[in-house]
């Protein structure tokens, strides 16, 4: 029989309300764990604090690995040393925000191996080892931002395995990838639990249990333990509806014809493109989505569209619809862009990186309409935060001190104060449960109808882009 790996022991965790009370449960080598919930339910603050990474929480109750005790009570890392990356190895939510930008992927090996007995002369061997383990294989010398989602979300499984730790958590592993790269990279879990590793991964992703020994569903300050058949009877169902109403002779907001885009590098010039040939009309008030692999060039053409990337080779057209007549945005100076972009909002995938951490949400959404001598009707304000569900009490607080759904939705109320022709979101849903996704369609169908804004939606969520857009093209 194989014995348990890990003992958790009326473990209770609470920061301003419970997170968790009185959980207990088993793991042995070679299971797997899922841990689901909707956003801030505290999955990945449960989790982190397995691993004494969290100091704003109480925690009563023990937690054993292979029969030793964790120090769960303490944030000392000296108590931690011998535990954190080598016997528990925590794959963080983002790979791309904590890999290093600057090490190529041959020096993120080396700086862990500083902390190992690997022989010199044996860790390129190693280094390939792990990567063939976890099916990756490219260049040694690339960077992260060279890598797609899925690439990168497997070489921080790669650095996880260098230590060859016992115990693996993945907070939100397959979160940003589509559904065939998130079936690839559970099969790659499935296969580290087969090897008689232990895995738990955090998850909002429903669609994917089957394969988990046990789940443990975080819900309303309380837990509900079992296998995929008993939660799948609790789990609610919940229906995304259908796209707003809209009509199909409006004018032509934009237009893109033959777009054709790669990356440039210095010293070596145009990349091969990464997107060929590309046509697309938006019209005013229609929401379209674009889906697509990983990896596929999605976000890229956003970048074309705002021309926020002074990386990006374009060949082709995109005109923007403004006062009757057609603007060529790729034949635009910088300058002459700068006058247009305001009427082309794209909120990126990662709220965090919109707001400025240093500045109060009121600099953050006004400084730069102040900037250019825009004043707003106090009624229109009232209109924006009354529309967006917002109280204007977030004003005077800073971006840590929101929840993500709030962060979000200062995201969007600054988006609409520029009064945009066409608003492009990027992975909207990404990180959120089913519940608050669904808060967020409705929202964002809210704004598409009072405001009539036409949307470009990037995901690779169907669901979602089938009850948001009257038409979804495939790239």
């Amino acid at each position: 029989m194989v014995e348990t790996l890990l003992d958790v022991q009326n473990l209770s965790i609470y920061t301003q309300k419970p997170i968790v009370e009185n959980l207990t449960f088993t793991l042995r080598a070679g299971e797997m764990l899922a841990v689901i919930g909707r956003s801030g339910s505290g999955k990945t603050l449960m989790m982190t604090s397995f691993l004494g990474l969290n100091e704003q929480i109480k925690i009563t109750g023990d937690i054993y690995l292979q029969k030793t005790k964790l120090p769960i009570h303490s944030t000392q890392t000296k108590d931690w040393q011998q535990i954190r990356g080598k016997k528990i190895a925590y794959i963080f939510q983002d790979p791309k925000q904590t890999l290093n930008p600057l090490h190529t992927i041959k020096k993120a090996f080396w700086v862990i191996f500083k902390q190992t007995n690997v022989p010199r002369r044996q860790r390129l061997e190693y280094i390939h080892q792990l990567l063939a383990q976890v099916g990756l294989f490219v260049p040694l010398n690339r960077y992260p931002h060279q890598l797609s989602g899925g690439e990168a979300q497997r070489l921080a499984i790669a650095l996880a395995l260098a230590f060859n730790p016992v115990l693996i958590i993945a907070d939100e592993p397959t979160s940003s990838l589509d559904d065939k790269h998130s079936q690839d990279i559970l099969t790659l879990f499935q296969k580290l639990a087969n090897d008689g590793r232990t895995v738990v991964i955090i998850s909002h992703q429903t669609q994917y249990l089957q394969n988990f020994h046990q789940i443990l569903w975080l819900k309303d300050n309380t837990f509900i333990l079992g296998n995929y058949n008993y939660i799948l009877q609790q789990l609610p169902q919940i229906d995304f509806g259908m796209p707003p109403s809209w009509r199909n002779d409006n004018d032509i907001v934009l237009q893109i014809q033959n777009l054709t885009l790669g990356y440039k590098k210095p010293w070596q010039g145009r990349q091969p493109p990464i997107v060929k040939n590309f046509s697309l009309n938006i019209q005013h008030q229609q929401i379209v989505g674009l889906a697509g692999n990983s990896g596929a060039g999605k976000s890229s053409i956003a970048k074309a569209i705002t021309r926020l990337d002074d990386d990006l080779w374009i060949k082709g057209d995109i005109f923007l619809l403004q006062d009757k007549r057609y603007i060529c945005l790729t034949k635009l100076s910088k300058q002459k862009m700068s006058i247009y972009r305001p009427k082309i909002i794209w909120v990126m995938q990662d709220i965090t990186d919109s707001l400025n951490p240093n500045l109060l949400i009121y600099h953050s959404i006004f400084e730069s309409f102040f900037a250019k001598n825009l004043s707003f009707e106090r009624e229109e304000i009232d209109e924006f935060f009354d529309l967006l569900g917002l109280s204007k009490t977030v004003l005077w607080r800073y971006p840590h001190q929101l929840s993500g759904g709030e962060q979000s939705r200062i995201v969007l109320l600054r988006a609409l104060f520029s009064k945009p022709s066409l608003l492009i979101l990027d992975e909207p849903t990404a990180m959120l449960d089913n519940q608050t996704t669904l808060q967020v369609i409705n929202l964002l169908k809210t704004i598409n109808q009072k405001l009539k804004i036409a949307m470009l939606i990037i995901s690779h969520d169907t669901k979602m882009l089938t009850a948001m857009c009257h038409k979804i093209v495939y790239i």
